[in-house]
């Protein structure tokens, strides 16, 4: 199974948005992805506006929502390592005028962030969602999902803001999910630690 970064991205997005169309339906939460008004030249999107995370919405019993998320590939799952962009590289990129960082290199300074922002002036429940497609020849090749939420968020954010990190390995994750049904989670962790 040969998927490009790209592809598995807008996969997981894809599989993302199945389920909250599902929970919308169900009454329990009305969660979208954020869309970017955008142009296209020379066969590439270009942005008007940079995202500061990929999806947002609320959940009942009010808890308002907003997260990032990255899919890749490796061979093993938990060794998985998703790349945090630090502010230095992004501006050094931008003065060198060389082609911007894309964030399917790994997670933008900005998405970092917002992210860290929306859960400390929203109170809301803020979280990277991760998605990796274990490609072992000794183990079973599936997709393996994790959240990354609260006391792990603010860890590496600051360790990120301090320069002493620069990527998230998937075995960091609060939770591992058997798919991409997140809500139940968030919900469940939300209503156990009275937040």
């Amino acid at each position: 199974m040969k998927k490009n970064v790209s592809k598995l991205g807008l996969d997981f997005e894809d599989d993302i948005r199945t389920y909250c169309d599902m929970y919308k339906s169900q009454g329990n939460a009305f969660i979208e992805k954020l869309e970017i008004p955008k142009t296209f030249a020379k066969g590439k999107a270009i942005y008007k506006k940079k995202s500061p995370f990929d999806f947002v919405g609320a959940a009942t019993p009010g808890i308002a929502i907003a997260f990032e998320c990255k899919s890749k590939k490796s061979a093993i799952a938990k060794t998985a390592k998703f790349r945090l962009i630090t502010r230095q590289e992004e501006a050094i990129a931008k003065l060198n005028k060389k082609s911007r960082f894309s964030s399917s290199l790994g997670i933008m300074p900005h998405q970092i962030d917002s992210l860290y922002k929306w859960v400390a002036n929203i109170k809301g429940c803020g979280f990277f969602f991760f998605r990796v497609y274990q490609t072992s020849k000794k183990l079973e090749n599936r997709y393996y999902y994790g959240i990354v939420i609260g006391d792990t968020l603010y860890k590496i954010w600051n360790e990120w803001d301090n320069n002493k990190r620069n990527s998230i390995l998937f075995s960091e994750c609060d939770i591992i999910l058997e798919n991409a049904d997140f809500l139940p989670y968030i919900i469940h962790r939300h209503t156990s630690r009275g937040l």
